[in-house]
């Protein structure tokens, strides 16, 4: 009999770390806002955003690590990274700050394409860590879509 009662223990101990620990949902992109320039170089330009995003999860879901590729037109835009903690939290829109690294080249070729034609088809890709109650797990980054780019306005954010 007791036997199956600690068998009946490690059963519901582990069913219950399998359900609460299951794969966090992937936040999803609304948009974007105040879109600036933030430096200027030679070499590395550094563009900055607040991207909106929405965490479709029933808890808080906290981001600790993002690497992307930012892609305007199929054409390299720049690279960003997050190494700071950000907190989600549940069902609710947040804004996250991002800054882009772009070098000149790529930055002038993807202007000039931006004042031909504003719609732009945006992709980014990339990984971030993501996790709740300290057990983080890799979730992709895979967002592809056209949008406006106003250079004269700052707030693009998308109409969902």
């Amino acid at each position: 009999m007791k036997n199956k009662a600690v068998i009946f223990g490690y059963f519901s101990i582990s069913l219950f770390f399998a359900l609460g620990c299951s794969k966090p949902l992937q936040p999803t992109y609304l948009g974007y806002q105040n879109l600036r320039l933030g430096r200027v170089g030679t070499k590395n330009n550094v563009i900055m955003s607040d991207i909106k995003f929405y965490n479709p999860n029933k808890y808080a879901l906290n981001v600790k690590q993002a690497e992307m590729d930012v892609y305007f037109n199929d054409r390299l835009l720049g690279h960003t990274s997050m190494n700071n903690m950000v907190s989600l939290p549940p069902m609710d829109t947040t804004l996250v700050p991002f800054t882009v690294q772009a070098s000149v080249t790529d930055l002038l070729a993807n202007t000039a394409q931006i004042f031909l034609n504003p719609n732009v088809r945006v992709r980014v890709q990339g990984n971030a860590k993501a996790g709740r109650g300290g057990v983080f797990v890799n979730i992709p980054i895979n967002y592809q879509g056209t949008q406006r780019i106003k250079l004269a306005r700052t707030d693009t954010t998308m109409n969902r």
